[in-house]
């Protein structure tokens, strides 16, 4: 625990006191209003830290466009025979089916 002559402890145990001499009706007030100055705090923190993640996300987006510009003078030599660059399977031909004689032998 705390050492016993630290300014804190003997900072916090002055509020402390000072708080519970206060009216029930000034106790509530100053705990509602804390909680939401806490609140408002918080608020800023996380609006501070998205704003900071939007521009980093910004500025990679922005480097990768030019990182993505040089390569596609390569990426055009490796495209396939017909142009297309996917990677997609070429469809099987469909045959037809294989008609089949009947008890008489003759195909309808």
């Amino acid at each position: 625990m705390a050492d016993p002559q630290d300014p804190r402890k003997e900072q916090y145990e002055r509020a402390r006191r000072a708080f519970e001499e206060l009216k029930i009706e000034d106790k509530a007030f100053f705990l509602v209003q804390e909680a939401i100055s806490t609140v408002a705090q918080g608020i800023e923190t996380a609006g501070r830290a998205l704003a900071d993640e939007f521009e980093a996300l910004f500025r990679r987006a922005e480097n990768g466009e030019q990182e993505a510009e040089a390569p596609k003078a390569e990426k055009k030599k490796t495209r396939s025979k017909t142009g297309k660059a996917s990677a997609k399977k070429p469809r099987a031909k469909k045959t037809p089916p294989k008609k089949s004689a009947g008890k008489g032998g003759a195909a309808a």
